[in-house]
C-alpha cells in the first residue's frame, strides 16, 4: 500500500486581488501563523470546488495559533499632566513674571488687581507641551490627526486624547478642577 507523500498545495488571493501560488502546505502554515495572510483571506486547494473564506478550512488551527503583534506602547504622560496643571502652573508663572518687572512702588498698589497682564505666557506654554505630548503619542505608534482639533482649545485636546489611549478621564478632571480654582481664588 502507497500512501500520497506530496504535501497539500494552496492557493490564496492577496489583498490586491491577486492570486498567489501555488504554496506547500508547511510554508502556507507558516504564512498563516505568523499573520501574512489574516482573516478573511479567500484560499482554495484541489480538494476544494470553490475559493473559501480560511476560517471555514483545516488551516483555522494555524490561524488561532498566529502570533498577535504586541500591544502598543503607552505613550509617557508627564506633557498630558503639565497640561492639565497649567492653568494653575500659568498663573503663578505670570504672577512671577509680573511681580519681577513691575517696579516695587507700584506693586505695593496693584497686587490686588492683577489681571493676568502676562497671559501669553500661559498660552505659549500651552501651544509647547500640546506639541511635545501629541509627539510622544506618535512616536508610540498612534495616529494624532484627530488630536489637533483640541490645539484651540486644552479640555478638548484632552479629552480626544483620553478616547484615542483609552484612559480615564483622571487628566480632563484635573484641567477642569485647576481652572475653576484658578477663576474662583486667583483671579
Amino acid at each position: 500500500m502507497e500512501t500520497n507523500s506530496t504535501p497539500k498545495i494552496w492557493f490564496y488571493e492577496s489583498s490586491e486581488g491577486k492570486r498567489i501560488g501555488p504554496i506547500y502546505d508547511p510554508e502556507m502554515r507558516v504564512l498563516v501563523k505568523n499573520g501574512n495572510i489574516p482573516r478573511g483571506t479567500l484560499i482554495w486547494c484541489p480538494d476544494f470546488s470553490d475559493w473559501q473564506p480560511i476560517e471555514s478550512t483545516e488551516l483555522l488551527s494555524a490561524l488561532t495559533e498566529a502570533i498577535a503583534p504586541p500591544e502598543l506602547p503607552q505613550p509617557n504622560n508627564f506633557f498630558v499632566w503639565l497640561l492639565a496643571l497649567m492653568p494653575i502652573i500659568g498663573y503663578f508663572i505670570e504672577l512671577i513674571i509680573w511681580y519681577i518687572r513691575t517696579p516695587w512702588p507700584v506693586r505695593i498698589y496693584l497686587e490686588k488687581g492683577y489681571y493676568g497682564k502676562y497671559f501669553l505666557i500661559s498660552i505659549f506654554l500651552n501651544c509647547i507641551f500640546l506639541a511635545l505630548d501629541a509627539w510622544l503619542i506618535k512616536r508610540a505608534g498612534r495616529d494624532i490627526s484627530k488630536l489637533w482639533g483640541g490645539l484651540i482649545l486644552i479640555p478638548i485636546y484632552l479629552f480626544q486624547r483620553r478616547k484615542l489611549l483609552n484612559h480615564n478621564y483622571s487628566y480632563f478632571t484635573v484641567w477642569i478642577a485647576c481652572f475653576v480654582i484658578e477663576l474662583f481664588f486667583f483671579i
